[in-house]
């Protein structure tokens, strides 16, 4: 083999362990890929369909479950994030709802090998399409949970992210995502979320991405578990996307902002006590929460890195141009 061709095997060979291993610690992914044809979720059961081979960290033998008369569906067009090269990683359609229930609306259990300690990441899709009408309630969120339905229990809410404010709601925190980590129990204290510093806008998809430090930890003020969430236009995807996708470093020097190089909101959650798992047999949640807070989401993803639950289409450009350069070399070489 010559030096090029080995160059070459090498090179890809780079690249196909990066993609391993930037999808090593992917626990959770569902992008909504359920066919051409939309569907409602039903209350039965037995008339969902289970999570399929496209999702990763869900139990595909146990169907989604729908807990209440909110209406959920099944829309084959999926949202997106990013133009030009590269983008974030989409496929399938997208979960639309509507806030008509104040309760989790569809649930599908995970499938986990054992339980994630240390620091959790999570993102999605999210678009808020109609206005809450008052009271204490708001949506769409995603969120791991102890079970099906919800209880308002400290168990029960594990992290989460809201597109709107769950609680706390007034004239001036309206449309504000929050950030979920456990709960406390009652829902004047905000159930174990945090205002954003910032509103958002409705019809106007967004990224979502989540830290959750501590995870399965014993928690306490001296070792709180912290839950940090950044809000994304598109044009501010664009402006942090890099060769190498999008830092940690990034995102926790980023201001709060409408310019390109900022994100638009931030919300930050501490808790000090209790102990909350991500593992085998919690859930996945999905609802809207107030009369009109209507909204979709799309490309929920939970994992161990920043990298999992940020995918970037294509492949970081820097090892696929050497390899691209290398190729046309090399067949330069053979027809001399």
């Amino acid at each position: 083999m010559s030096r090029i061709s080995n160059f070459l095997a090498l090179a890809a060979g780079g690249m196909l362990a990066g993609a391993s291993a930037a999808s090593a610690g992917l626990l959770v992914y569902e992008p909504f890929n359920y066919g051409d044809s939309g569907f409602n979720f039903s209350t039965t059961a037995s008339s969902n369909p289970t999570p399929n081979a496209s999702t990763v960290g869900l139990d595909t033998t146990v169907n989604w479950t729908k807990t209440n008369s909110s209406t959920w569906s099944y829309n084959p067009a999926g949202l997106a994030m990013g133009t030009g090269t590269v983008t974030l990683s989409t496929t399938g359609g997208r979960l639309n709802g509507d806030g008509s229930n104040p309760a989790p609306s569809v649930a599908a259990r995970l499938d986990q090998t054992g339980s994630t300690t240390g620091t959790l990441w999570s993102s999605m899709l999210g678009k808020k399409t109609g206005q809450w009408n008052g009271g204490t309630s708001g949506g769409p969120q995603a969120r791991i949970q102890e079970a099906a339905s919800d209880t308002h229990s400290i168990d029960q809410v594990r992290f989460g992210m809201n597109v709107e404010t769950y609680h706390n709601k007034s004239a001036t925190t309206e449309k504000r995502p929050a950030v979920a980590y456990g709960n406390d129990g009652a829902k004047s204290n905000g159930g174990g979320e945090a205002n954003a510093d910032a509103q958002i806008a409705l019809d106007t998809t967004y990224l979502f991405i989540a830290r959750y430090t501590h995870v399965g930890d014993a928690l306490s003020v001296g070792t709180p578990g912290v839950a940090t969430m950044w809000v994304l236009t598109e044009a501010q995807f664009d402006a942090f996307k890099t060769l190498g996708g999008i830092t940690e470093a990034e995102l926790d020097a980023a201001t709060t902002g409408t310019l390109a190089t900022q994100v638009t909101a931030k919300a930050v959650r501490s808790q000090t006590s209790g102990t909350f798992t991500f593992g085998d047999d919690d859930f996945l949640a999905i609802g809207a929460f107030g009369t009109s807070a209507d909204g979709q989401v799309d490309e929920i993803r939970y994992g161990t890195e920043i990298g999992n639950v940020v995918p970037l289409i294509p492949e970081p450009a820097s090892t696929a141009g050497i390899v691209l350069a290398g190729a046309g070399l090399l067949a330069r070489r053979r027809r001399h």
